[in-house]
C-alpha cells in the first residue's frame, strides 16, 4: 500500500553510512503533527519499508524520535494542558545489518529468518571394535561421535494469532519439502523437527493485539527416522524382527 500522508525530506538528509559489512542510513521526515503516528506505522509497512535513494535493500529498523515542531499554546491541544505542534519531525533508521527481516510472500507478515549450528552427542557400537593389541572393547570404553545439526528459527514480529500447528506439529518431522522465505534453502522431507514455539503478547504501533511468534526446528542432515549404522557408514531406515518399518517420529504436513 502507498503512503496515504504527505510528508517531506527535510534538508540535509538523508544521511548515509557504508562499511564491507553493510550500509546504513539516516532520513529525516516533516509532517502534519495530526499524521505522525500514521505516517510511521505505513513507513515500517511492506512495500514502503525499503530505502529509497539506492538499491542496497536497506529497510527501515526503527524510528528513534518524533518530536513537534512549531509549538502552540498548551491549551490549544485537544485536550487541556495537552501540548498542540503544527508538524512532526521523524528520524527514521535503515540498515542492512543484522538478521535480515522481509515479509511473507502472501500474507506480507513482517518476518525473520536465522540458521545456527548445533550439535548431538552419539556413542557408536562397539561390538566389532578392539584395540591395537586385538583388545576388545570395554563398555565404557565406547567412543562417541559429533553429529552436526543446524537450528532454524522462523520469527514473526506481529502474528495476529497462534496457529494450532503450534500444538498439533510439537515433536513431529515434515512429511513434505519445507523451503525458507528469506534464506533461499529447502529442508528435505524427514530432516526438519518441529521442536515447539514461543509467543510473546504484545501491542503494535496502533495499540492492536500482537504476538511474537518464532517456531523453532532443528535439520538432521541423516533424517530424524533414520539411525547411523557403523558398518555402512551411512543412516539407513530400521525394522522390528517382523520386517515392519520402525518410526520413531510422526510425520506431519510443515506449513508455517
Amino acid at each position: 500500500m502507498a503512503i496515504s500522508v504527505t510528508y517531506y525530506e527535510m534538508d540535509g538528509w538523508p544521511k548515509e553510512m557504508a562499511t564491507l559489512e553493510g550500509f546504513a542510513a539516516e532520513r529525516k521526515l516533516k509532517c502534519a503533527w495530526s499524521d505522525r503516528t500514521k505516517l510511521m506505522v505505513e513507513i515500517m509497512s511492506y512495500g514502503n519499508n525499503v530505502y529509497p535513494y539506492n538499491d542496497s535493500g536497506a529497510t527501515v529498523t526503527h524510528i528513534p524520535q518524533c518530536e513537534g515542531l512549531r509549538k502552540g499554546k498548551m491549551s490549544a491541544g485537544t485536550q487541556a494542558h495537552m501540548a498542540s505542534y503544527e508538524y512532526a519531525v521523524l528520524m527514521v533508521n535503515y540498515s542492512t545489518y543484522g538478521p535480515a527481516t522481509g515479509f511473507h510472500p502472501v500474507t506480507h507478515a513482517l518476518l525473520t529468518e536465522t540458521l545456527d549450528t548445533s550439535f548431538e552427542f552419539a556413542t557408536l557400537d562397539r561390538t566389532n571394535l578392539q584395540w591395537t593389541d586385538g583388545t576388545a572393547f570395554t563398555p565404557n570404553e565406547a567412543p562417541g561421535k559429533i553429529e552436526p545439526r543446524m537450528d532454524y528459527t522462523l520469527l514473526y514480529h506481529a502474528a495476529s494469532s497462534i496457529p494450532s500447528s503450534v500444538l498439533n506439529l510439537e515433536g513431529k518431522i515434515n512429511s513434505n519439502a519445507l523451503s525458507t522465505y528469506l534464506l533461499g534453502i529447502s529442508f528435505p522431507v524427514g530432516t526438519l523437527l518441529y521442536l515447539g514455539s514461543s509467543a510473546r503478547h504484545r501491542l503494535t504501533t496502533t495499540g492492536l493485539t500482537a504476538i511474537r511468534l518464532g517456531h523453532q526446528f532443528r535439520h538432521n542432515p541423516g533424517g530424524w527416522n533414520k539411525v547411523y549404522r557403523t558398518t555402512t557408514g551411512i543412516y539407513e531406515d530400521i525394522f522390528d524382527k517382523d520386517g515392519n518399518a520402525v518410526k520413531k517420529y510422526e510425520t506431519g504436513v510443515f506449513s508455517f
